[in-house]
């Protein structure tokens, strides 16, 4: 088995950094896989949120949804309610998931 080549690892999180025309940073962080091309489906921003993640284009908070659904409401209703796709809201839940694992 051969070993990532660094530059190729540090293209894989480059890619995934975007500068908005402030000169400010937005992260697209990783919640599945770590391959090119995956979905940019969560964001951590300085300007929204405060920083914290939300779900891209919205300005939604991943720990509000994934405290709604632990509150056990369903990914179809928290969909519908905030005009998403399911999968933005699987996202979600999945990234306040593995930060949670993280920090445990």
């Amino acid at each position: 088995m051969s070993k990532p080549c660094f530059p190729g690892v540090v293209e894989l999180y480059l890619e995934r950094i975007e500068r908005d025309p402030k000169g400010l940073f937005k992260l697209y962080p990783f919640v599945m896989e770590r391959k090119h091309g995956g979905p940019k489906l969560i964001q951590i921003n300085p300007a929204v949120g405060f920083g914290k993640p939300v779900i891209a284009g919205t300005g939604i908070s991943t720990a509000i949804v994934a405290s709604r659904f632990n509150a056990r409401e369903s990914i179809g209703d928290l969909a519908a309610e905030y005009g998403l796709e399911p999968r933005q809201i699987e996202e979600a839940i999945r990234w306040e998931q593995s930060t949670a694992a993280v920090a445990a």
